[in-house]
């Protein structure tokens, strides 16, 4: 049995720690400079570099400043416990001109991801509270402190003992004599992507024949417009709760939640998340201590939570209902000419212009197509009042040129049906998606799509039913909440994005059979029936598994 170290060694300790970081600190440059970065983490190990690698040493350089312009590249160690190629493992790919210390530095530590095979940052947090009082890193903590009994070989091993905190798993036990029903929690009505969404998991689970509560969640979400969804559920509160909501704004969801006494242990709580990037916050961790499972709607998003997660992580995808063009709004309506190859993206700025990435296609279009009036693209920008900023990149991005059409205002059901009959092609220059429901709205009413095949979209953004895009993975250089600096994800070629537009351009009975070979493969993931099945196979093994004892 461990000692639990007393108040005054506590204290001690921290003024320990405190005074070597002080210090440290004193004796480094200012600056958000890479170089600064790393020399202020203090985890760049001079000696030890110079060392390791005598070519350096011979060649008089310093070693930092070797580091960052060679180093990194070629995976050389900066550290005796960081392991570079250990490191670049933590990745399904890695990025081009990746800072593995960097980004260990900037973001990775706090994600969960280890910098040496024995070393876990988040299990030695864990023996070593006085890191996170003292708020420095723990990497920086074992390197000049090591841990009880180690100190002298600076070696470490995580004791047996010691596991991750993770939320404990429950045994839930279904009510006696309560049929089985859920309580959906989520922004039903909002003009979204995740309204949306929300809407076909009712769709299906209606459908399915599984009594629905709906909880209308309006916080967070007060600046989106609505629709009359006509959806219709029961009265009474049921046994099963699904809380359908992005991963970044679920606190607020589960603190509401939890004060009104629908979120509680008596019921059996499932969070359907989405979330952007393969890299799960490690902040939200404390959220999944409420759920009991959780559902994903794309295998990126499940890989993304289930490496963190203690509960059980599921793939079930929303029904989406394919648009119905009523041909009530003419070419004319959107300002489309009568005979042109229209190519349309449709993107809300809430969602951050640089994930939706717009400007590559305004810049790929007007550089292969000019200002020939035989080729169009329409840019819908959702919300572009509340981003003034984003809007004018936009407008900068599409120079003034007379075949790009900026589309600031929203489109009712109709009409985004209309626009999409009249598409020749969907293009989506994304850098990453959750899902990709716009995507998934184009393929579904038979337009050719041409997509970055990362994120959630590359569940069917695939060769023979889509034109993927080529792309390269690359860090985000500026933080815009909730995508931080030093994450990952993809960044398409412009010049690919030509090329594509330019092969469906020049084939378009070839681009039409890709269209329908698209529908064909969108129906099949995201029909009603699909997705009717699989719910109602998961709540029914649930309420099997958790019958009254």
């Amino acid at each position: 049995m461990s000692k639990v170290p007393s108040a005054t060694a506590a204290a001690a300790a921290m003024t320990e720690v405190s005074e070597r970081w002080r210090s440290h600190l004193e004796g480094c440059r200012s600056g958000d400079d890479d170089y600064a970065v790393i020399e202020r983490s203090g985890l760049f190990d001079r000696k030890f570099y110079l060392a390791t690698y005598a070519d350096v040493d011979a060649a008089g350089m310093d070693p930092l400043r070797h580091y960052i312009d060679f180093g990194a590249r070629e995976m050389r160690s900066p550290n005796p416990w960081f392991d570079a190629n250990y490191y670049r493992t933590q990745f399904g790919q890695f990025p081009v001109g990746f800072n593995p210390l960097l980004h260990y530095i900037e973001s990775g530590e706090q994600l969960g991801f280890r910098p040496h095979p024995k070393f876990d940052p988040t299990r030695y947090r864990n023996f070593f509270p006085v890191v996170d009082r003292a708020k420095v890193s723990a990497l920086w903590h074992f390197l000049n402190f090591g841990s009880a009994g180690l100190i002298q070989t600076r070696r470490y091993t995580p004791p047996r003992r010691i596991e991750p905190v993770k939320p404990p798993l429950r045994e839930w036990v279904r009510p006696a004599s309560v049929p089985m029903g859920v309580n959906f929690v989520s922004p039903l009505s909002r003009i979204s992507g995740l309204g949306v969404s929300a809407r076909g998991f009712v769709d299906a689970l209606q459908s399915a024949e599984i009594p629905v509560h709906l909880i209308e969640w309006t916080e967070g979400f007060e600046h989106q417009e609505t629709v009359d969804t006509g959806l219709k559920g029961v009265q009474s509160l049921q046994p099963i709760n699904l809380i359908h909501m992005n991963a970044d704004i679920f606190h607020l969801v589960a603190n509401g939640l939890r004060q009104n006494g629908i979120l509680s242990p008596d019921r059996y709580n499932i969070g359907i998340w989405y979330w952007e990037l393969a890299a799960f916050r490690h902040e939200w961790m404390p959220w999944v201590a409420l759920l009991d499972e959780i559902w994903c709607a794309s295998s990126f998003n499940v890989r993304a939570v289930d490496v963190v997660s203690a509960r059980p992580v599921n793939l079930l995808r929303p029904a989406v209902v394919p648009p119905v063009a009523p041909g009530q709004f003419s070419r004319s309506h959107f300002g489309l000419n009568d005979d042109s190859l229209v190519f349309f993206y449709n993107c809300d700025l809430s969602s951050r212009i640089d994930r939706k990435n717009p400007e590559a296609l305004a810049h790929a279009f007007r550089a292969e197509f000019g200002d020939d009036p035989r080729y169009q693209l329409v840019l819908k920008i959702g919300l572009a009042d509340r981003y003034p900023i984003s809007a004018r990149r936009v407008a900068s991005a599409a120079d003034g040129a007379s075949n790009i059409l900026l589309m600031e205002r929203t489109l009712s059901d109709p009409e985004l049906a209309d626009l999409l009959h009249h598409t020749f092609a969907y293009v989506s220059p994304h850098r990453s998606e959750g899902l990709g429901l716009t995507i998934i709205e184009a393929m579904l009413s038979g337009c050719p799509v041409i997509a970055t095949p990362y994120g959630g979209a590359a569940d069917f953004v695939v060769d023979g039913v889509a034109r993927p895009l080529a792309y390269r993975l690359t860090e985000i250089e500026v933080t815009d909440e909730p995508y931080r600096r030093g994450c990952v994800w993809a960044d398409p070629s412009v010049p690919d994005i030509r090329r594509a537009m330019r092969e469906l351009a020049d084939a378009p009975d070839a681009a039409r059979a890709l269209g329908q070979r698209g529908k064909a493969h969108a129906e099949a993931l995201f029909s009603r029936e699909t997705t009717s099945r699989a719910v109602r196979a998961r709540l029914e093994e649930i309420w099997q598994h958790h019958a009254s004892r």
